[in-house]
């Protein structure tokens, strides 16, 4: 019988809609810190700036956008960033990023400063949102004009701060533009990884790793060259976490480099059986269980990554490929692991899956050591 289920789908980020939007908390907020503000035009103003039809990004610039209109006469535009700082609305709390570079145009230590408050401020929509701002300012200015007036953040108590520097200097980051001056040369991002590989805050860590993944995209050979440097037999734990999850990419391709800097063992030491629970034919939304059985004959403790590619049709003659970890971990000497692992199979958000002929490629420690084909039919 085939298992099936139906994929979970949750909200995501939403959109401010008529029915569902943070206009009433923020006007709340505004009144009460700066009760001279024309407060009460704001939905005129947002309605006349195309607020429901926005982005959702592009709506918080509004949200940032209307309050400087409507600040009134007397209060400064500066005066909006501690304002809406404290309100109890995480959503508000990350208009104050946008509101930055409006206070303080053109003074790029005002805005720098600015940046560094709201960064810290609690949620994810302010530190985030502040981090998007920064990254475009670095853009915008240029690595160097940027980098030596934050590069002390990496010093700064609040582990908020140092991920905030780090997370902006990402050459690639997130749902932004890529910094095309990184990618052509990260060398500069040294400067501000360095003082990090060893941060005991977890938050800055990840940062950190994701940074020099993104690296690892576009320079691979200066990815693997710092890791070589800075991976010394007596590394912290913190240290060999960053750089083990900074290579994943290269790991995930099979990089010979990158599995010897992070100690894999040799594929050709190992054995995989890989046992025969895979249908020929597969419907939307089954769950697929893969079997296998990794043996380790050796007298030596094994590091392994084990590996699944699915190569599957796109539009027209495309292919589009897909990377699962089956598992990953040490197997002891003279030892063996049985290994399950279940994929769902099911149409992406944005993505439904094709017909036709899907390729899976089983890859240990970077070798491919198995293959089977399915085909899917709508």
């Amino acid at each position: 019988m085939v298992e099936k289920r139906e994929p979970k789908k949750g909200q995501g980020v939403p959109k401010e809609t008529l029915e569902q939007n943070s206009i009433g908390d923020l006007q709340a907020i505004l009144t009460e810190r700066l009760p001279e503000g024309h407060w009460a035009k704001l939905p005129e103003e947002l309605d006349e700036r195309g607020f429901f039809e926005a982005s959702m990004q592009q709506q918080v610039r509004i949200l940032a956008a209307a309050s400087v209109a409507l600040l009134g006469p007397r209060n400064d535009r500066a005066e909006l960033i501690p304002a809406l700082a404290v309100s109890p609305m995480e959503k508000v709390r990350g208009v104050a990023a946008f509101a930055v570079p409006l206070a303080y145009p053109g003074d790029l230590e005002a805005q720098l400063a600015g940046l560094r408050f709201t960064g810290a401020l609690p949620g994810t929509w302010p530190r985030e949102l502040s981090a998007t701002v920064l990254h475009n300012l670095i853009i915008e200015l240029g690595v160097a004009s940027v980098l030596h007036l934050v590069q002390d953040w990496t010093l700064d108590p609040e582990p908020a701060v140092r991920r905030l520097v780090v997370e902006s200097y990402r050459p690639r980051g997130v749902m932004l533009a890529h910094i095309s001056e990184l990618k052509q040369d990260p060398e500069p991002l040294r400067r501000i990884l360095e003082p990090l590989l060893d941060d005991g805050s977890d938050y800055v860590r990840k940062s950190v790793a994701n940074n020099i993944n993104d690296v690892s995209h576009d320079n691979p050979e200066v990815a693997l060259a710092w890791a070589k440097e800075w991976l010394a037999p007596d590394a912290t734990p913190e240290r060999q976490w960053i750089l083990s999850r900074a290579l994943r990419t290269l790991v995930n391709q099979g990089n010979p480099v990158a599995l010897q800097i992070l100690g894999y063992t040799s594929a050709s030491d190992l054995e995989l059986i890989w046992h025969d629970t895979i249908p020929k034919e597969v419907e939307i939304n089954q769950l697929l269980t893969f079997d296998f059985d990794i043996l380790n004959p050796t007298d030596a403790e094994a590091f392994v990554i084990l590996l699944l590619t699915m190569d599957a049709p796109g539009k027209g003659m495309a292919r589009r490929t897909s990377r699962y970890q089956i598992w990953k971990g040490k197997i002891g000497a003279s030892g063996s692991r049985k290994v399950r692992k279940k994929i769902h199979f099911v149409d992406k958000s944005t993505q439904a899956k094709e017909p036709g002929i899907y390729r899976l490629i089983v890859t240990l420690n970077g070798e491919n050591l198995g293959e089977r084909e399915m085909s899917f039919w709508r």
